[in-house]
Order: C-alpha cells, then sequence, then structure tokens
C-alpha cells in the first residue's frame, strides 16, 4: 500500500520547501556517504509472546540500494513495516535524515514512500487516473509533475491507457511512479520482484539502479532470493528470526568469494605441473588424478598457463572453482549460530 500517514502534518511540515518532482527529481544532488537517509537501532516488535524483530540494528545511505535478503517470516516484511508506519515497534528507534520516529515521525515521513504490497489499483481508471486518486490523498500534484515521474519509469506512453491492459511490471512501475510523486529520499518496496519474468525483472532491476545512481534516491528492499538482490544492490543484510545477523557489501562478497578461487588444470602429466606450480609461484597446489588444484585467484591464469606451456605441459582443460555467494551466505547462518563472526573468518 501507498505510505498514508498523516499527511495533513506532512504537508505543513514541508509547505516552505520546493520538493516538486518537475523542479527538483531530476536533478541529482551531491551524494552524502557520511549521514545514513535511513538509521535503524535496537529496533523491536513483540505481538504478544512472539517476538518478529529482533533488536535490528542497520543503516541505508543517499543513493544505496540496500537489499533484506532472509527466508519466508525471516522478519523482513515486518521490518519495512516498521519503518512505513503501519506497524508500531515495541522499542529501538528509527529515523529519517536525522528526524526521529518518537519527535518527529510527520518531518521524517515526509522524506520516505513506497509500498509493502501491490496497492488496489482500479483497472477502469487510466494509470494517470489512478496515481492521481492515491497520490490525493497525500497532497495534489499537477499532471506535469506526474508525467514527469511516469518519465522516469519509461510508462509516459502507457498513462492515459486503462489499467486493466497494464501488464504486471507496468503495474509495478506505475507504483514506482506512484513513489517518485512526493520526491523522497527514501524509497521502500518489499519484495518488488515477485512474480515477473527475466526480462521483466531486469527492467525493475534497472530502473532501481538509475534511480539510485542518476537521482541518488535510497532503496530498501527485501527479497529471499539472493539471485535478486545480487544484480541491484550494494548492501545486503541478512535478517534471520527478526535481526540482522550480518550486513555486507556486495563487493565484499564478490571478494571473498574470489578470494576463495581455485583453478583446476587437466594436464597430461599433473605431478610435473604441480611441482612448476609450486616452485615458481609458490601457490599451494593439490594433484587429483590427472589434474592440478592450484589455490589462487583467476587473474594468474594467463601467467601459470604460459608457465606450464613453456615447459611443454599439455593442457586439455582449465576451470575456475570458486564458492557461490549462496554458500557464502550459508556460512555466514552456520557462523553465527556458533557465534563465530563472518567478517573476522575472512579478514
Amino acid at each position: 500500500m501507498i505510505l498514508q500517514n498523516n499527511f495533513n502534518m506532512i504537508k505543513s511540515k514541508r509547505k516552505n520547501e520546493k520538493w516538486s518532482v518537475a523542479e527538483n527529481i531530476l536533478l541529482p544532488s551531491r551524494k552524502n556517504l557520511s549521514n545514513p537517509v535511513l538509521t535503524v537501532k535496537n529496533l523491536t516488535k513483540a505481538f504478544g509472546k512472539r517476538l518478529v524483530i529482533n533488536n535490528a540494528s542497520f543503516d541505508v545511505y543517499e543513493g544505496e540500494i540496500f537489499g533484506l535478503l532472509g527466508p519466508t517470516d525471516s522478519g523482513k516484511s515486518a521490518i519495512l513495516r516498521a519503518i512505513t508506519g503501519s506497524i508500531i515497534p515495541s522499542n529501538g528507534e528509527i529515523s529519517i535524515l536525522g528526524y526521529n520516529y518518537k519527535q518527529d515521525f510527520a518531518k521524517a515521513a515526509s522524506y520516505m514512500s513506497g509500498f509493502i504490497t501491490l496497492p488496489n489499483l482500479y483497472g477502469y481508471l487510466t494509470g494517470l487516473e489512478n496515481i492521481k486518486l492515491f497520490t490525493s490523498l497525500r497532497d495534489k500534484f499537477d499532471t506535469t509533475t506526474i508525467e514527469n515521474a511516469a518519465r522516469l519509469v519509461d510508462i509516459e506512453p502507457i498513462l492515459k491507457t486503462k489499467l486493466a491492459k497494464y501488464t504486471l511490471v507496468e503495474k509495478k512501475k506505475l507504483c514506482i511512479a506512484m513513489s517518485l510523486i512526493s520526491n523522497p529520499k527514501l524509497i521502500v518496496l518489499d519484495d518488488p520482484f515477485t512474480g515477473l519474468n527475466a526480462n521483466e525483472l531486469k527492467d525493475i532491476q534497472d530502473l532501481i539502479k538509475n534511480l539510485a545512481n542518476k537521482h541518488h534516491i535510497a532503496f530498501l528492499l527485501s527479497s529471499q532470493m539472493l539471485g535478486q538482490l545480487e544484480a541491484v544492490c550494494n548492501t545486503i543484510g541478512i535478517v534471520n528470526n527478526g535481526t540482522i545477523l550480518e550486513t555486507r557489501s556486495m563487493d565484499s562478497l564478490r571478494q571473498i568469494s574470489q578470494k576463495e578461487q581455485k583453478l583446476a588444470y587437466t594436464v597430461d602429466y599433473p605431478n610435473f605441473a604441480g611441482k612448476i606450480v609450486l616452485n615458481e609461484f609458490n601457490f599451494p597446489t593439490q594433484v587429483c588424478g590427472n589434474k592440478i588444484l592450484i589455490h589462487c585467484s583467476e587473474n594468474n591464469k594467463a601467467k601459470i598457463t604460459q608457465r606450464l606451456e613453456n615447459y611443454k605441459i599439455s593442457i586439455f582443460k582449465v576451470e575456475v572453482i570458486s564458492k557461490s555467494l549462496e554458500q557464502l551466505l550459508e556460512e555466514v547462518l552456520y557462523k553465527k549460530a556458533f557465534n563465530k563472526s563472518f567478517v573476522e573468518e575472512y579478514k
């Protein structure tokens, strides 16, 4: 649903600010990673004896795409609902651009938009009419402002088409356009990739990356599929039992995966080849049948291959073996179960 808080208060809080899409959203501001857009600290929520959010803490910065990754019922949606104001936390703090929810919720919420589930759109209305209807609950925006937002998500040509003719991906884009209308600094999308085919998935991922990179909007997403988040997120928070087990940048995970790489050479003289690699490159090497397994990154493949060929070693096949990101994240859960830091393990 589109975030609907105390809209009159929000309007009055920002009435002196220039914040229309037409004036501002097309002009990216200077990226500032020193101050987070969203700060969540020690967030807790219980329904009776059931703890759905357990001391969760994380930050999301300007222009960052932050993904909450976890299985069904891990607490991802509950965290997002607390951030969007759909549920009231039992404890902890949430702030947007320094405005704390407890002291100034209306001001904080005025910088946020998004949806937890697809809103109940009306098929007999056009896309433009649906946007006007839903945004009227918060404020009134002129058609030019709405068209600018629609242009950003590439649905301007179908704005006057009845919603009943929209595909699922077009409906999702329409909802993102609705989220852009108020010129938010943070957009929250719960499981935005559900139901999309491969081409549609890439379309939405590219759209989100474009809005984050060019317009410096922070995004907070959720999914239970690593592949969906890997292609779009800068940072992921691994969620289980309502808590953030680990927060890692995708770059650092890829570096760890690269660090764990091995090269497998299928050769005619494996013992001789293994000694060459060990003596000349000092890489740990194992002989497995007609293969040698070299503990080094793929970056060394060219020079190792050249050296083996210089010694007249026949190379039949070269394979790069590395841990998948899924395997690395499984290790996170395993290590956390034994209170062992994933970060320290791979320093």
